[in-house]
């Protein structure tokens, strides 16, 4: 690690091998990295500890679902408290992504 301070990121994605893969790349980037399979268990977790940063699935309880927006409820949360969240998702383009998030508020 260089002299750079760890950050502390949460990593919110139902899914565990996503989750995995995309901790490999984080932790060379000098982040320490605490993970959240589901809204409930991310929401928790922002409520205990402090971070610099959350980075979300859209889709957090069900990927087939064209209606599951909870990982925005989780970016919600995050921006409540202060903390910057970065979305993510497999919507497959920009338009759709943001009715889904317009439909909800």
């Amino acid at each position: 690690m260089s002299d750079r301070k760890r950050r502390r990121l949460l990593l919110a994605d139902n899914l565990a091998e996503y989750r995995r893969s995309v901790r490999g790349f984080l932790v060379l980037e000098a982040f320490t990295i605490d993970e959240a399979g589901t809204p409930e268990e991310a929401i928790e977790m922002l409520e205990r500890r402090e971070y610099d940063l959350v980075l979300v699935d859209l889709r957090m309880r069900d990927d087939e679902d064209t209606d599951d927006i909870s990982g925005f409820e989780i970016a919600q949360f995050a921006q409540a408290c202060g903390i910057r969240c970065i979305i993510v998702t497999a919507f497959p383009t920009v338009e759709l992504a943001r009715k889904a998030l317009r439909a909800r508020g």
